[in-house]
């Protein structure tokens, strides 16, 4: 009896180790989410959803609405690309008139990668605040989040942060509040004209812990590097929201201030670095690495 049951405890544990070793495999695989060219019919016919702002709580396609949709003025690749419309006195002091944003949902992550084309014409950046680009949520609405954005009037690309469990590495403030993050390793001017391929990273930090980060590159040369970050505390239940459980599972391409025309094209979102489109932009000193058992989903 006594050996039989040794027996059944080492099948069993042997068992339970390899289940344990699929999981965390599983965990570990590298996956893009989505991979869009904007080729549909609609922003809808792809999986994006008008989320917020006048156009989504009035008439979302309606003129003058939407502000933010496909065009054939210019693409990357392909005949079509996501246009936005900006115009100046939509801007600041009162730009909720005008705002506007698609939204679509992934698979929970707390390590994601964007990349994306961009490019603009005749643009001008709002100097009393910023024109935001991308916003990262997740479902059950907890901090921190974040926001891409052009500070400032300023044409090279930074980012902001909602709520994070940390003193703000750029002004003091905090913890549990915002913080905004400048371009700190490069200057990439973000010109008009110019299709430039983007890529930001965020990667949460384990609960309590400073091993987080916020990475921009643009054609391949980074330009923005913040390490060591904690974004999340240890609490489930934080202060102002703040929670240790929060990830990443909603990306808004959000329209808010600034004049001209604004175009995104080629957007994909994963697990791991997805790179620029070969013969497209020089390469990183570190460039993407070579996933293994990559998914598209």
């Amino acid at each position: 009896m006594r050996m039989g049951g040794r027996r059944l405890g080492f099948v069993f544990n042997v068992g339970f180790l390899a289940g344990w070793l699929l999981f965390c495999a599983g965990q570990a695989q590298a996956a893009v989410f989505f991979d869009d060219s904007f080729e549909g019919a609609t922003p809808e016919a792809s999986g994006w959803g008008y989320a917020q702002g006048w156009c989504y709580y009035n008439a979302p396609r309606a003129n003058p609405c939407p502000e933010i949709d496909l065009s054939t003025d210019v693409a990357y690749a392909g005949s079509k690309s996501l246009k936005g419309t900006y115009k100046a006195e939509w801007s600041d002091p009162n730009p909720q008139t005008h705002d506007q944003a698609i939204s679509r949902k992934f698979t929970p992550t707390t390590d994601l990668y964007v990349r994306y084309y961009y490019r603009t014409s005749k643009f001008t950046y709002t100097a009393a605040s910023g024109t935001k680009h991308l916003y990262y949520k997740n479902s059950p609405n907890t901090s921190p989040t974040f926001v891409s954005i052009n500070w400032f009037g300023s044409r090279e690309l930074g980012f902001a942060a909602q709520v994070i469990a940390e003193i703000c590495p750029t002004s003091g403030s905090g913890p549990y509040s915002s913080c905004n993050y400048y371009p700190n390793v490069a200057s990439v001017p973000l010109n008009d004209n110019v299709w430039y391929c983007i890529e930001e990273h965020i990667k949460m930090n384990t609960p309590g812990v400073d091993d987080g980060a916020l990475e921009i590159w643009v054609n391949g040369v980074r330009t923005l590097g913040y390490y060591s970050e904690r974004f999340r505390g240890s609490q489930v239940s934080g202060p102002s929201g703040n929670s240790s459980n929060t990830y990443i599972d909603i990306l808004q391409i959000y329209k808010q201030n600034g004049d001209g025309l604004m175009y995104y094209d080629q957007f994909a979102v994963g697990n791991t670095r997805i790179g620029c489109t070969a013969g497209s932009s020089p390469q990183d000193s570190t460039p993407p690495a070579s996933p293994t058992g990559l998914i598209l989903r």
